[in-house]
């Protein structure tokens, strides 16, 4: 049997021994919350644990005028259910939202997905953009879509067709809210389903759409509501905003021969290509790849990229140089901002999004760079963020301030493995972070998930995860206003009654544990002061439960003749908000 494959009866005992998985849908029940200065942990769907390894929180944020911020996430993929938690400025729920402060509806048509972003209208209705898929094709990259929800959550069915408006452009772009209540999308367009000649690419046009206030494709923009942005070779966009005037400013990227390179352009209101911006030419960026867009209010524009090709390290490659541009209104790059309109970021960032700040400055948000190599320490959760001024120099240093988000959760040992794995850190932060909002009070919420997953094989397993939010002052310090005193996680451990040739046979020992909250429990069991098993186990439950802590090679061959074998456990337990705590027990494999 190999590390990637698991008898069907082997993976049901561990199931019904281990992960307490639910036997079908569970009632709603209160969210619980979990608190420590600073941070925030929210179970909004019952604890349930999914069949994948691919759990997440919250996927989407937006402040709220009363200060408060709507999370929004679907739990993971291929959910027929959508979440939202609503969060007060000092972390607490706001019990008259939904049931407890979280609510619960079904997500926008065509799609179990949840959303790519969400944006708010002044008049508190949201909408989401998602992907909406027609087939089941591997190779159909859905259509861009739009969803409006009315303050309380329930669909909007004034807006588009029953409530969604899905638009012509394939792949997952971007979208901007207009102040009319109009929305900007970029994309692509093209035949990506049918494979293209050997040794050339598919042939993708950039192309950027409006949808009028009621959710109608605008035909008075461009062609029947679409505009085909000119570019040499195949180009799709990725980012769009509206800028002063109601002037359109997207970001695309073209393959030109073997080179890639960003692209600008604006369009006026009616969709038609800006003169007064490039000579109304899409400008081609300097960089070869990039992410993150920002039209400042005087109609400059930054954005984020990298000059080479390698846009996404390896977990053994440099990480790439990052490199912050800004352009004028006028479509060339800005003589005063660094050297010649460019500044130079490093390579020890990743910049995730931009932020504007005061006096024509910009936040550049961003995590630390891959530099983790196979079997090295999992890297903490952190936010750099650097303040840029508009001449490009850094205030307090080039480094900026960087914040610890410290939570737990992670990945576990391998499941029911014939040769066990050499244990991962107990001290992993399962974070998965969403975008950083500014609330009503100038303060910063990054928001997310932490998740706990214990892989069977490749791609496959189980997992869990809950929302997950941090507060920062305005400065990027945690706000230790936020959330609450630490809980003190708790468990206990017992051998649970078995066998020696039963445990040598299922390859684990069994235990039964119960602890105050979710996390990971790294567990070792020892005969005289030789480890028998060992694991690293992901801890999906509160209630006492079987767990089966794997054999080491020792353990294995010891058992094979050896009956009455008094051992003694130690668990570490570590929950989703860093708390720790260890328990022992002795017993007796008859």
């Amino acid at each position: 049997m190999t590390p990637t494959t698991l008898r069907p009866r082997l993976v049901a005992a561990m199931l019904v021994a281990g992960l307490g998985l639910p036997a079908g849908a569970q009632a709603a029940v209160e969210p619980e919350v979990s608190t420590a200065p600073g941070r925030i942990v929210v179970s909004v769907d019952g604890g349930a644990v999914q069949r994948n390894v691919d759990a997440t929180g919250a996927t989407s944020a937006t402040a709220l005028p009363d200060g408060s911020t709507l999370l929004i996430g679907s739990g993971g993929p291929v959910r027929t259910v959508l979440y939202a938690a609503k969060i007060g400025l000092n972390g607490a729920l706001d019990r008259g939202f939904g049931s407890g402060g979280v609510l619960s509806f079904p997500p926008p048509r065509g799609t179990t997905y949840g959303p790519l972003d969400v944006l708010r209208q002044p008049d508190g209705r949201l909408l989401l953009v998602s992907i909406s898929r027609t087939s089941t094709l591997p190779a159909d990259p859905g259509r861009l879509q739009v969803t409006r929800l009315n303050a309380d959550l329930t669909l909007d069915r004034s807006y588009g067709a029953g409530g969604s408006a899905t638009t012509a452009l394939l792949g997952g772009g971007d979208a901007a809210l207009a102040p009319d209540g109009a929305v900007v999308l970029t994309g692509y367009t093209g035949d990506v389903t049918t494979p293209p000649a050997p040794g050339t690419s598919p042939r993708l046009r950039w192309v950027v759409s409006r949808l009028t206030p009621a959710g109608a494709v605008d035909a008075a923009f461009g062609t029947n509501g679409l505009v085909t942005i000119p570019a040499l070779g195949s180009a799709n966009g990725f980012n769009v905003a509206v800028g002063p005037d109601g002037t359109i400013v997207a970001e695309g990227q073209a393959q030109l021969g073997v080179r890639s390179r960003l692209l600008l352009t604006r369009l006026t209101a009616s969709g038609a290509l800006d003169p007064g911006f490039g000579g109304g030419v899409p400008v081609v960026v300097p960089l070869a790849s990039g992410f993150e867009m920002l039209v400042l209010g005087d109609g400059s524009v930054v954005l984020t990229g990298q000059p080479d090709s390698s846009s996404v390290p390896s977990p053994v490659s440099p990480p790439s140089r990052q490199v912050l541009a800004r352009y004028t209104p006028a479509g060339v790059p800005d003589p005063a901002f660094g050297a010649g309109g460019f500044v130079e970021l490093g390579t020890d960032i990743q910049p995730t999004q931009l932020l504007p700040a005061a006096a024509g400055s910009v936040l550049v948000i961003g995590t630390p760079a891959n530099r983790v190599a196979p079997g090295s320490r999992p890297m903490p959760a952190r936010l750099n963020v650097r303040f840029v001024g508009p001449d490009g120099t850094f205030a307090g240093g080039s480094q900026g301030i960087t914040t610890d988000l410290a939570f737990g959760g992670g990945g576990s040992s391998f499941l029911a493995t014939a040769r066990p794995r050499p244990l991962a850190s107990l001290f992993q932060n399962g974070f998965q972070g969403g975008r950083v909002v500014r609330r009503a009070d100038g303060s910063f919420l990054a928001a997310g998930g932490v998740a706990i997953s214990q892989p069977t094989g490749e791609g496959s397993g189980f997992s869990t995860a809950r929302f997950a939010a941090a507060a920062l002052t305005p400065l990027f310090t945690l706000d230790h206003a936020f959330g609450g005193p630490v809980t003190r996680l708790r468990l206990s451990v017992r051998l649970a009654r078995q066998r020696a040739i039963s445990a040598r046979t299922r390859r684990g020992i069994r235990i039964e544990l119960k602890t105050s909250a979710v996390g990971l429990a790294r567990v070792k069991i020892k005969r005289a002061n030789r480890t028998i098993a060992q694991s690293l186990l992901p801890v999906f439950k509160t209630t006492r439960h079987t767990l089966a802590v794997s054999l080491t090679r020792y353990g294995s061959s010891y058992l094979r003749t050896h009956r009455n074998v008094r051992v003694s456990i130690t668990v570490t337990g570590r929950d989703l908000l860093t708390s720790t705590a260890t328990a022992t027990a002795r017993g007796r494999l008859r």
